[in-house]
């Protein structure tokens, strides 16, 4: 049964890297019905003019729906632009996430292919090439760190394998960790043979969700001036209405521009902070997460200090964070729900002044 989608992108102060990804939807084999965009720019009425300038509404069939952000912040962004969202499906796609032009055509045939309805989102597979430049590379050509179609566990180096566990043992790879258990999920029969590899959450930057799905979710609006993590929160909620997968056919490159983006110091105090604050928001046990979040944030302490003496910052930005994100785990976790959300958004604030 034939689906709609929408593409909802929330923007801050990128306008040309705001067209460029445009542009790569514009050149999609399967159009959006709409497209809905959040923009938190001051100026934001300019690039709105200039979208228009370029030709780029000119495409019919398409319903537009520009507006200045409510709320600055990506949560509440994301937010307003699924409240605007008309369509079946929702890809919640970066500003800088350039599409190859079959990448929404796939996505949507998984979707459609979905006859019980057991997923709840889907998500693009990442490739280092920009789509929109001479570099591209054939559609049967490796382009991932994944080099071929998902069929079980790969291989992976001796060496890899032992500095991912080290990075695993100092709280590295995952940020965010599970909520709950995860359970052993397997794709149903109509789903199976179409290159999909199931997830326990999402990145941000190239997922997609029905839009009942994440609309009874949300984003959680707590995290407001810096909100890491947003994305993979979501997805974890996200995961307990149905199944979420990757689309190996669906090919997308995010080139992470920092432009906009804050200093290291918050960064790296909110990398900890904001996982502790989604996991007594969202957690099964929040009690089991304050123990392991503890733990965690002192063994990267130490692995980003480090870090700070090889890249000579002498300032020691990465332990100093930690440290700080380690000295305030027990009050998000002891102080009452509605005071933990007034704490936490003067503590975003006073941070952000004081940035060090």
């Amino acid at each position: 049964m034939s689906q709609s989608w929408t593409l909802a992108i929330c923007t801050y102060n990128r306008p040309q890297i705001l067209r460029r990804a445009l542009r790569t939807t514009l050149q999609q084999t399967r159009l959006p019905n709409q497209i809905v965009v959040v923009d938190a720019s001051d100026d934001w009425a300019s690039t709105w003019q200039a979208i228009r300038d370029e030709g780029l509404t000119d495409v019919p069939g398409i319903e537009w729906d520009y507006a200045p952000a409510e709320i600055r912040g990506l949560a509440c962004q994301r937010n307003q632009s699924i409240r605007a969202v008309t369509s079946d499906v929702v890809m919640l796609f970066d500003d800088d996430t350039l599409l190859y032009p079959d990448c929404a055509e796939a996505m949507m045939r998984v979707y459609e292919a979905d006859e019980g309805g057991v997923l709840a989102g889907v998500q693009a597979r990442r490739v280092p090439e920009p789509p929109d430049t001479d570099a591209q590379v054939g559609p049967n050509q490796a382009i991932s760190d994944q080099a071929d179609p998902p069929s079980g566990k790969g291989q992976v180096p001796r060496a890899g394998r032992l500095w991912k566990r080290a990075q695993d043992w100092f709280g590295m790879t995952r940020y965010l960790l599970a909520y709950e258990p995860m359970p052993e999920r397997a794709l149903p029969d109509e789903l199976s043979g179409m290159g999909l590899t199931i997830h326990h959450s999402f990145r941000g930057a190239v997922m997609s969700y029905r839009t009942e799905v994440i609309r009874e979710v949300g984003f959680e609006e707590a995290l407001q001036r810096y909100s890491y993590l947003e994305d993979a929160d979501a997805s974890q909620r996200a995961a307990r209405h149905g199944l979420l997968v990757e689309a190996y056919e669906a090919r997308a490159c995010h080139l992470e521009e920092h432009s906009g983006r804050e200093g290291r110091y918050p960064v790296i105090v909110m990398g900890g902070t904001n996982a502790m604050l989604l996991h007594r928001l969202h957690a099964q046990d929040p009690e089991a997460s304050r123990r392991a979040y503890r733990k965690i944030l002192s063994r990267r302490s130490w692995y980003l200090l480090a870090k700070d003496v090889k890249a000579r910052d002498f300032s020691f930005a990465g332990w100093r964070g930690t440290r700080e994100a380690r000295s305030v785990c027990d009050k998000i976790f002891d102080l009452p729900l509605e005071a933990l959300r007034a704490w936490y958004a003067e503590y975003q604030s006073d941070l952000w002044e004081r940035k060090s």
